[in-house]
This record gives structure tokens, C-alpha cells and sequence, in this order.
């Protein structure tokens, strides 16, 4: 007498739920997890900017006090980079996208728009009261640098303020919106 064997055609009900249930419980763990890794890779780029925005005024400080410029201009590669109050003027176009060497192209981006052309995007010569509050003044010196995907009101930004006052410039991030 033959003994009927079991059919290995697939899987029965109560198998298939146990598998949405267990996936179902670690998607509820992982896509949380893989937001946060994401969100905190932004805000690892935007503090690097800042740190390098930093590092990139003290250089040009100091070339402006071996030059002897309090305003004016020092050269970097056949540009004419402007200084005012013995730092960096707070002027995209005109100093930042020469002097800020990070290994990514920044581009210049009117400063309502999404950053669409490049990873990174700055603008320069904005009033400070509409995105960093704090600042030692309201005047047109501020530069921001802000990742693809985002505007400048999302709140995830690395600037650099300088009120020209003789005092260091203002350098720092905005990441709440990151």
C-alpha cells in the first residue's frame, strides 16, 4: 500500500500571513530607522559646508592681514576676491563660488527656488532677517549654501554672515528642516 505524500505545491494561508505580519513589523522598525540615517546625512553635509566655510574665511583673513587689506581686494587664481572689514564680503557671485573649494560644484540659485542643478546650491548679498535670526545686523551680507531637493525657507542651510564691524564673521547651519 502507497502512503500519499504531502503536496509541496506552495504556501497555505495561515504561512502567507505569518509572512506579511513579519514584514509588516520589520518595515514598521526599518523605513523609520532609514528616514533618520537619511535626514542626519543631510545635516552631516550642511555642518561640513559650515566647517569649511569657516576653515575658507580664516584662510582669507589671514591673506588679508599679510596683504594689509582692511577693504579691498585680495587674488586667488586671477580673480579678485573682495574683503571687507578684513573677511570675505558676503557676496556669492563675486567671492564664494571662487574661494569655497569643497569637491562639489555649488551653483548660484535665485533665492526662492529649489536647488535643482547641482548637490549644493548658494546665493549671497541677503538680508538676514528672513532666514537666520541672531545676527549682529540686518544688512545685505549673508551667504547661504543649500542641498538639491530644498528652498531656502525649508530651514536646511549653511551660511555665513559677515557684518562687516571688524568683528569675525557669523558661521553656522540651519538644519531643523533637513
Amino acid at each position: 500500500m502507497m502512503s500519499k505524500q504531502p503536496s509541496t505545491d506552495g504556501f497555505t494561508l495561515i504561512e502567507l500571513i505569518v509572512v506579511v505580519v513579519v514584514l509588516g513589523v520589520l518595515a514598521a522598525f526599518v523605513v523609520p530607522r532609514f528616514m533618520d540615517a537619511e535626514r542626519e546625512a543631510r545635516v552631516a553635509v550642511i555642518e561640513q559646508v559650515a566647517g569649511a566655510m569657516a576653515a575658507t574665511s580664516a584662510l582669507f583673513h589671514a591673506q588679508a592681514l599679510i596683504e594689509g587689506v582692511e577693504d579691498g581686494n585680495v587674488a586667488l587664481n586671477g580673480q579678485s576676491i573682495p574683503i571687507e572689514g578684513g573677511y570675505l564680503e558676503g557676496f556669492w557671485n563675486g567671492a564664494w563660488r571662487y574661494v569655497l573649494d569643497i569637491g562639489r560644484t555649488i551653483s548660484f540659485t535665485p533665492v526662492g527656488s529649489e536647488c535643482t542643478a547641482n548637490d549644493l546650491c548658494g546665493v549671497g548679498r541677503q538680508r538676514p532677517a528672513a532666514y537666520v535670526s541672531g545676527l549682529r545686523s540686518n544688512a545685505d551680507r549673508l551667504v547661504m549654501i543649500w542641498p538639491q531637493g530644498y528652498r531656502l525657507a525649508d530651514d536646511c542651510f549653511a551660511y555665513y554672515f559677515n557684518p562687516d564691524d571688524g568683528l569675525p564673521p557669523q558661521i553656522g547651519s540651519i538644519t531643523a528642516g533637513c
